[in-house]
């Protein structure tokens, strides 16, 4: 069973990773964390009591991303669209790196958000990363095994199922655990039990 600390940093990181689909600018504020910096794909949010700093990747929200998502499943290519995307969360995990002081640095990112969060921790650009319903395929599986990341799905979620015997996931139950429901890869269907 999760402990009531490891619960709630998680529905913290699943409430940052649903304000990464917002464009910088337009993000808010989530309990302790403050908004501090991102870019269109990645938010910077600061907790106020502990210091730590969290980086939020969104996923897909794009018929580029959408295409880059197949050509990911099907063929294992990396195109020029994800390559920016990739460089664009790269890039903000090295800034906040320099920055950090002794601040601790987590990662975060839904769907194709988990995917990059996944390449940033295999890069040791953060400390701890954390996946949510993480798109992962027969080319890329391997990185979600990183003992320093936490892989959160629904039982129903077909994105993630690579990752669902791994031993650093944590299988939800959604309403149906149905694959065929295509509503169980949405983060806000993914439910965190709360303390």
């Amino acid at each position: 069973m999760l402990t009531n600390i490891i619960m709630d940093n998680l529905n913290d990181y699943k409430h940052l990773a649903k304000e990464s689909y917002q464009d910088y600018g337009h993000r808010k504020n989530v309990g302790d964390w403050q908004e501090i910096g991102g870019s269109r794909h990645v938010g910077v949010h600061q907790n106020q009591k502990t210091g730590e700093i969290h980086q939020s990747v969104s996923g897909s929200r794009s018929i580029s991303d959408f295409i880059s998502d197949g050509f990911l499943a099907l063929l294992g290519v990396k195109d020029h669209n994800y390559r920016k995307r990739d460089e664009e969360a790269k890039e903000m995990a090295r800034r906040i790196e320099r920055i950090k002081g002794s601040n601790s640095h987590t990662v975060s990112g839904h769907s194709l958000g988990g995917n990059l969060t996944n390449d940033i921790i295999q890069n040791r650009l953060a400390n701890k990363g954390t996946t949510f319903n993480s798109f992962v395929t027969h080319h890329d599986y391997k990185k979600a095994r990183h003992h320093n990341i936490t892989n959160v799905r629904n039982k129903g979620d077909l994105a993630s199922i690579l990752t669902r015997n791994n031993s650093n996931t944590v299988n939800l139950d959604s309403k149906d655990n149905k694959y065929s429901n295509i509503s169980n890869h949405f983060l806000d269907n993914l439910i965190i039990p709360k303390k």
